[in-house]
């Protein structure tokens, strides 16, 4: 079976070094993304406390959010956050973030040791936070898809029918994080019928689908 890859010309044995390589750069990016938006969120939310009663900048224990957020969204599978929509990101997120911060409270709580200066910034930290979280990831996606930078090399089997659907609903969204670049007909007779995509103009012999 040939392996159709013009993209990144890799070959299949190698393929698997190619996954983890992506996955580790764009998780890493995306959680520097992250990193920026929840200190970013802390620093509203003091500027805001700072501005209603004049208490200057108190975040100290603050920071302990950051790495506690890295940890939730990895166990979430937040990073790198392939295949999933906006939608469904931002929903989970949410739902992740809430689970933080009602953590924190508890454990505020029951230490009595206070997180954040005020409830003025734990509520805008958490406002902000759902907002900037969201958005930096869009715009992350966003830059490093149009520069063929985000995502992982991805072959797809069938006929030409299915193949063709599926090329164009991935292309159609590169900010999901799945490059087709490799593709697996049944028969030769179906290769013209694709000879729009690039991927098809290599296609050597027809090969059944791996096990």
């Amino acid at each position: 079976m040939n392996r159709v890859d013009n993209k990144y010309n890799q070959p299949l044995e190698s393929s698997a070094m190619l996954y983890h390589r992506s996955l580790m750069r764009d998780a890493f990016c995306m959680m520097v993304v992250d990193v920026v938006a929840i200190a970013l969120s802390l620093i509203l939310g003091n500027i805001i406390l700072y501005l209603i009663n004049g208490i200057s900048f108190s975040i100290t224990n603050g920071w302990l959010i950051i790495p506690l957020w890295l940890a939730i969204a990895l166990v979430a599978k937040l990073f790198p956050g392939w295949g999933m929509g906006a939608v469904d990101e931002m929903r989970l997120i949410q739902k992740m973030l809430f689970v933080m911060f009602a953590s924190v409270l508890v454990v505020s709580f029951f230490t009595r040791n206070e997180i954040a200066s005020s409830r003025i910034v734990f509520l805008f930290t958490y406002i902000s936070g759902i907002l900037l979280l969201p958005f930096g990831r869009a715009c992350l996606r966003g830059f490093l898809s149009k520069r063929n930078r985000w995502g992982v090399p991805v072959a797809i089997y069938g006929g030409p029918d299915d193949v063709a659907d599926f090329i164009g609903l991935l292309e159609s969204d590169l900010k999901l994080g799945y490059i087709p670049t490799s593709i697996f007909l049944s028969g030769m007779e179906n290769r013209m019928r694709l000879g729009r995509y690039p991927f098809a103009e290599v296609l050597i012999k027809p090969a059944k689908r791996p096990p």
